[in-house]
């Protein structure tokens, strides 16, 4: 193993774009201030750890990235996006959208413990979370405020979502995530899901997520 397959140190503005990246330690690092940068079809697999770590070390800011249609499969967290060491990372504005995340311990991992990260605005969205041990964790506290998780297919996970802290759904009638083990019906429609007819959504919440989808 390799200790990291592409590091980004304080850069922005990047294209990481339509590589292979495997049998490394971290798949993606990216280390100190790090914005605006884009990961595209990118196949990301074997890696020992992380497949895309956010690492914002020592007050340093990790904002408005777009983590896109890339597939994420055999490490122990497909993206991870933390301070863990020292707690003052930002990360804000971020897109995690339409990505496979398969057969890692946790598919996306979130820490925000700390009162000096600054987790706020994030979009996770249309990915493909399956067969996971842990689909999506997040560790809430600190500055973590106003990020939405919706559109996603949850399947097979072993533990899909186990925590809250965020916004689970885009509202009505858009709706929240697929989950593979919901088991409600949907025989009501409407914003309070009591007028006559189905929608597509479930009837009654998935946990946090208020408008289970379907399908």
């Amino acid at each position: 193993y390799s200790s990291v397959g592409i590091s980004l140190y304080n850069a922005n503005d990047c294209n990481i774009t339509s590589n292979n990246i495997s049998k490394n330690f971290w798949g993606i690092n990216l280390y100190g201030s790090c914005d605006r940068n884009l990961f595209l079809d990118n196949n990301i697999v074997d890696n020992a750890q992380f497949g895309i770590f956010f690492w914002c070390k020592g007050r340093a800011y990790c904002n408005d990235n777009k983590v896109w249609s890339n597939y994420i499969a055999n490490s122990d967290v497909g993206i991870f996006m933390s301070d863990p060491i020292h707690g003052y990372g930002f990360f804000k504005n971020n897109t995690i959208i339409g990505n496979m995340l398969i057969n890692n311990f946790a598919g996306i991992l979130v820490l925000a413990y700390m009162q000096w990260n600054d987790v706020s605005g994030n979009i996770v969205s249309c990915n493909n979370v399956v067969n996971n041990s842990i689909g999506i964790w997040i560790g809430a506290g600190g500055g973590w405020s106003n990020n939405s998780i919706f559109h996603n297919n949850f399947i097979n996970n072993t533990e899909q979502a186990p925590s809250g802290g965020a916004i689970w759904h885009n509202g009505y009638p858009s709706g929240g995530n697929y989950w593979s083990n919901y088991n409600g019906t949907d025989v009501f429609s409407g914003l309070y899901q009591n007028e006559t007819g189905s929608d597509g959504i479930g009837d009654t919440p998935y946990s946090d997520d208020t408008y289970p989808l379907m399908k």
